[in-house]
């Protein structure tokens, strides 16, 4: 932005300086990390000194080499005032200003931190917004420099001998000399005019130049937001023509108020997650992956999800690759998700339990009967489930507006039960669990047990298999763990029934073993 403003001569400015020389420092050492930096090819990172470095070479060198030259030659001469050089003098340093013009040209290495920007943005509507405003931006930086370049060509080679001489701008402020400039570059776009017009040939074929060029890049831009506003426009009109249906169902059968507020906010709050978030489905593209890089993917997904249950905790940070494997299914096929409405019942008292939930968003609140305390559930609920037969002995209801994690019973049995390594530490962690279950006065669905396990493999499954060992008091420094919380205990006086201690090995390895 400021390099072409210097063919309006601007006064001497520290902060102008500063900015000047930070550039610079910036470009010249981008040269030398460019050579140390990791490059993509065929969707794999390449690190090799070598090969970044050829490619570097093959690149964008030279280009940064010839800018960076031209930027401190600039800036060698920049102390020298004007009406301290001889003509010749004059007319080098103007040439190296527009010389910097071909900066631009970096633009296209910030393309890709705009694209990550953009990438970064997780709701639909932000991402239209980013792009038109990105539009916008560039639609700006064209006519500023297109503004400077009229400028300049007016005064070729530092002479006033153009435009501004006849129409008797030589002389004004600074400003009044630089918003002509750029009332003449917008009426180049054809929605203005202006009286100013090429006196010379040299102007004459720069205006024809920036003609053809805002033909092509204004009608590209104007055609790329009038798509992105159209297509905004029309979800709105969509949304709003779904709840005028909705509020017209709702009273051709006398929803009852409540009810019908209810159903109305939940259905707002969900068609905001779902262009906020995007799913699995709404991403046809992952469904290229292979299948092992799909399960490091779901495995990342859930990842801190997961090391909320001690056991699944354990075996995350075990480098046991069978182990990898299992955790990967487990959070492909095993967990969903759950979005719930306010006073939505997740599970009453005494329905078997055939899940565990994770509070994910909003307000969960569990309380038994003859128990007047009402707690907020935090951490996994009904945990118990995946280790024996279980019923509820309490309920689990949504506050407000809600999401939660769903660990499914049946899946996670059987993707635990399918590898030998891991059915044995779970049998073992089974074993443990129930028994400090059966240990509690009271038993309640958010409790958990105070001991942690730990998945001791010394030998890295090679002779000998992984164990589990547990420790009786809380680690420091362990995500979620403390002497309450996630691990704190609860009371109720309910009796759930056991067995699935002894069913969970799917007649793979008894219990015996």
């Amino acid at each position: 932005i400021v390099i072409p403003m210097e063919f309006f001569d601007l006064p001497n400015m520290v902060l102008l300086s500063v900015a000047e020389w930070v550039t610079i420092f910036f470009w010249s050492v981008d040269i030398a990390f460019s050579f140390i930096t990791g490059i993509y090819r065929k969707g794999v990172l390449v690190m090799e000194p070598k090969v970044v470095a050829m490619a570097y070479l093959r690149s964008w060198f030279s280009m940064d080499l010839l800018l960076v030259s031209f930027d401190w030659l600039a800036m060698a001469t920049a102390n020298q005032q004007a009406d301290q050089m001889d003509e010749d003098a004059y007319r080098v340093v103007w040439a190296l200003r527009l010389l910097r013009l071909f900066r631009i040209v970096r633009l296209g290495k910030m393309s890709r931190t705009a694209m990550n920007m953009k990438e970064a943005m997780h709701s639909w509507a932000t991402s239209v917004q980013y792009s038109i405003f990105m539009n916008i931006f560039l639609l700006m930086l064209m006519l500023h420099m297109i503004s400077c370049g009229w400028w300049a060509f007016g005064h070729t080679w530092g002479n006033a001998d153009g435009w501004s001489v006849k129409y008797e701008i030589e002389g004004i402020s600074l400003l009044y000399s630089y918003t002509t400039c750029l009332h003449w570059a917008i009426s180049q776009l054809g929605v203005s005019s202006s009286d100013i017009e090429a006196t010379n040939s040299t102007e004459r074929i720069y205006s024809i130049v920036v003609a053809m060029v805002s033909l092509v890049t204004f009608s590209t831009m104007v055609s790329s937001m009038t798509s992105m506003m159209g297509t905004w426009y029309a979800e709105k009109e969509e949304e709003r023509k779904q709840f005028n249906a909705l509020q017209r169902y709702l009273k051709h059968y006398t929803i009852s108020p409540g009810l019908s507020q209810r159903i109305t906010h939940f259905l707002q709050h969900a068609a905001s997650q779902r262009k906020a978030t995007v799913s699995d489905l709404h991403v046809p593209l992952l469904e290229l992956l292979s299948k092992p890089l799909r399960g490091e993917l779901q495995l990342e997904k859930f990842c801190q999800s997961m090391k909320e249950n001690a056991f699944l905790y354990a075996l995350l940070h075990c480098d046991n690759v069978t182990v990898l494997d299992v955790m990967r299914s487990l959070a492909t096929n095993a967990i969903s998700t759950l979005i719930l409405g306010g006073k939505d019942v997740v599970f009453r008292f005494a329905m078997e339990a055939t899940a565990s939930y994770l509070p994910v968003e909003g307000s969960f609140s569990y309380w038994q009967e003859n128990k007047p305390e009402v707690k907020k559930c935090e951490g996994w609920a009904a945990e118990m489930c995946l280790w024996t037969e279980w019923f509820y002995v309490g309920d689990l209801v949504a506050d407000t507006v809600s999401s939660a994690f769903v660990l499914d019973v049946e899946a996670f049995c059987d993707r635990i039960a399918g590898s030998r390594v891991t059915q044995k530490l779970a049998v073992a962690y089974a074993n443990e669990y129930v028994q400090a279950l059966h240990t509690e006065d009271c038993w309640t669905d958010l409790w958990s047990m105070d001991k942690l396990p730990e998945v001791q493999d010394l030998f890295r499954g090679r002779g000998q298999e992984p164990q589990l060992i547990f420790n009786s008091f809380a680690r420091a420094g362990t995500p979620g763990v403390s002497g309450s919380g996630r691990f704190g205990r609860g009371g109720s006086g309910v009796l759930g029934r056991g067995g699935r201690l002894s069913t969970f090995t799917r007649g793979v390895v008894p219990l015996a073993d």
